[in-house]
This record gives structure tokens, C-alpha cells and sequence, in this order.
């Protein structure tokens, strides 16, 4: 079969769905597929993603004309068409408007709906063009793939479409969260980075609905001779500044650190004393994985995809109780997590990114 992907954050996203796209290709290419496959991309000028890793398998088509979104939205089909392409999957939530002039079939990835199930982390032109975005692929694709239990129900709660037509595949991490690095490298790190010689870290775009102000309200529960600073690896808003003003009133110390290079992350995970990762929505929660992968003890929601991700009650808390986090920090820095540590690390194993290719890939196959 011709399987195309739309691969714009491939080649143009540092980050998240990029993550996701190229953990899928990598994957895809190891499983030494028998189809080939096409990445649709606007004009890549510096990309993030190697194709002269890929097997000859994959071919790289680019863009043309004045917009790249018109192109994807509108005119890729032309080219789908062109191309005799059998299926195309869009990998982040959506699908050109004219997929089905396309004769191709089509899947489309939903990774989460929180611009509906918490909209105030997003301008109202967001939230209506994400929604008819979201809400014409579900209804134009022959199948939908969501990536936890946790978005399919949100899914068949907010679209109209048949339970069947949803598949639940979850993703994986890069693979250098699974390594081990060295003391010395570690050691570099810290420097680069200023780090403090024992922290809490969490991930992620600092905003309302990732919680991070909990973990301030949580350490200042703590007897101030056992607090840790909290490293905030992300960017934000007006939300940031919320949290840093509440730490100074809560005399808790918060370091941000916004610009990293991506090859530095896992030796930050590695370095931290524990992970907490409070978010009150998640499609997935991939910073969550990377650190069960670091081997960093951590602390979750209970009350969305995390807890599917952990399968570990021990490190579940109630995302909207200080006292319930601060307990379970006070119990991680009092006693020996290495059994935690160990059982996350041998469920992160479960998520590689071969298994996460041949998941799509038999989608793909059944279709």
C-alpha cells in the first residue's frame, strides 16, 4: 500500500506532536514495512527529522504555493490523488477538508480535546477552529486512533460518531529517556543548567490546566527545612506569573528553566530527587512516561490518562488536594522508592516505539 502521513510537525515541531510523528516514522521504519510510505510536509528548510535515516521506503513530498495552509487543507489532495496514495492519517487532530476527493481512506489521530474540556487555556479563535478541525476529521475519517482510554471517552462524549470507529493506541518516548548517562555527563548538565543539587521537577507548558501552582501549595505544606526547589521546565503565560507570584507569597522556591536543548532533557529527569506531573487533562501525558523511562520516582493525577499510563496506585494523587501531594513527596524523600522506581521503569518498557508502530501499522493493514 501508498500510505501517506501528514508530517508537517515532523519536520517542524520540537516538541509534543513532532515527538509523537517522528517516534511513529522511527518505529515504522524499523519494522521494515512492506508499504510505502509518503511524508506530506510544507517547505522543510531545517528539519528535525534526518530522512536519510529512513529506508528508501519513505519518500519526502513538500509543499508548493503561496500557503502551507491551504496546501495542507485544501490542495494536498490533488497530490494524494496523484499519487495513488491508498490512506492518509493525519497525526495531529485533523485532516485536509477534501480528503475524500482524495479516493484515499483516511485516520485521523485525536490526542486530546481539552481546548473544549478546559477552554480557558485557549482565545475563543482557537477554541472554534480547533473544535471544526477536530470535529470534521472524526466525522470525515474512516477510522479515528486515540491515544488513551481517557480521550476516547471524551471523543464519543463531544462527536458523533460510533464507538467502533475509535481505536485506543498508546504512544511512546524518545528512546534516550531509557539510557542511563554517566556522572560526568550528569555533572555537566547540572552545571549548564544551574540546577540545584536536589529538586522537584515537572515538564510541560506551564498553564491552567497543567496544575503546576499544586506543587507550590504542596511545598509550602512542608516544613520549610525539608522543602525542595521545584524546576519548571516549560514556558507560559499569565499562569506563570501567577505561580511565581504564589511561590514568593508561599516563600517556595520555583526556578524556570525555558531554554533547553532536547538532548539535555533526559539528564534533567535523571538529576531530578522526584517527578510531579499534577495536570487536571491530559490526552496522554508523555513527560509522565519519560520519567517512569529516567528512572525518576514520580507522582501523577488520578483522574485522567496518567493513571492508565502508570497502572501504580502508589504514585497517584488527587490533583486538586495540596495536603494529599505534600504527603506523598514527604513519603518519597523518607523511604526507599527504589521499588517504585523499578516497577514504572519495567512498564515504561511497554511503550517502545516498535510496538507503537506495529499498533498503526496493523490499523493501517485492517483498514
Amino acid at each position: 500500500m501508498k500510505i501517506a502521513l501528514d508530517a508537517k510537525r515532523i519536520f517542524h515541531n520540537t516538541t509534543g506532536l513532532g515527538v509523537y510523528g517522528r517516534n511513529l516514522v522511527s518505529g515504522l521504519n524499523r519494522l521494515a514495512s512492506k508499504h510505502d510510505f509518503f511524508l506530506y510536509s510544507p517547505k522543510v528548510n531545517k528539519p528535525l527529522f534526518d530522512m536519510s535515516a529512513l529506508s528508501s521506503k519513505f519518500k519526502l513530498i513538500e509543499g508548493s504555493g503561496f500557503s502551507s495552509y491551504y496546501w495542507r487543507t485544501c490542495s494536498i489532495s490533488k497530490s494524494l490523488k496523484k499519487e495513488k496514495i491508498d490512506i492518509y492519517h493525519g497525526l495531529s487532530n485533523e485532516l485536509p477538508l477534501s480528503i475524500k476527493k482524495s479516493n484515499a481512506k483516511s485516520i485521523v489521530d485525536i490526542h486530546d480535546l481539552c481546548f473544549l474540556k478546559f477552554p480557558s487555556d485557549y482565545s475563543k479563535l482557537d477554541q472554534h477552529i480547533f473544535y471544526y478541525k477536530a470535529k470534521q476529521a472524526a466525522i470525515n475519517s474512516d477510522k479515528i486512533i486515540a491515544t488513551s482510554q481517557a480521550t476516547k471517552k471524551d471523543i464519543l462524549q463531544f462527536f458523533n460518531v460510533h464507538e467502533s470507529k475509535v481505536e485506543v493506541v498508546y504512544q511512546s518516548c524518545a528512546e534516550a529517556f531509557y539510557k542511563e548517562i554517566n556522572q560526568e555527563k550528569l555533572n555537566l548538565i547540572r552545571t549548564k543548567y544551574s540546577l540545584p543539587s536536589d529538586f522537584i521537577l515537572s515538564v510541560g507548558t506551564i498553564q491552567g490546566r497543567k496544575n503546576q501552582k499544586l506543587i507550590v501549595q504542596a511545598m509550602s505544606l512542608i516544613e520549610k527545612s525539608k522543602r525542595l526547589p521545584i524546576v519548571l521546565v516549560g514556558s507560559g503565560g499569565n499562569y506563570l506569573k501567577e505561580t511565581q507570584i504564589l511561590a514568593k507569597k508561599l516563600d517556595v522556591t520555583v526556578e524556570l528553566k525555558t531554554v533547553l536543548n532536547n538532548e539535555d532533557l533526559p539528564a534533567i529527569y535523571q538529576l531530578a530527587k522526584i517527578f510531579v506531573y499534577p495536570s487536571l487533562l491530559e490526552g496522554f501525558g508523555i513527560p509522565v512516561l519519560e520519567a517512569m523511562a529516567s528512572k525518576v520516582p514520580c507522582l501523577s493525577s488520578s483522574n485522567t490518562s496518567m493513571s492508565e499510563i502508570l497502572q501504580n496506585e502508589d504514585c497517584l494523587i488527587n490533583p486538586k488536594n495540596s495536603k494529599d501531594l505534600a504527603d506523598k513527596i514527604l513519603h518519597l524523600l523518607n523511604t526507599n522508592s527504589e521499588q517504585q522506581v523499578h516497577k514504572n521503569y519495567l512498564r515504561a518498557l511497554e511503550f517502545s516505539n516498535e510496538k507503537f508502530a506495529s499498533s498503526i501499522l496493523k490499523i493501517y493493514e485492517t483498514l
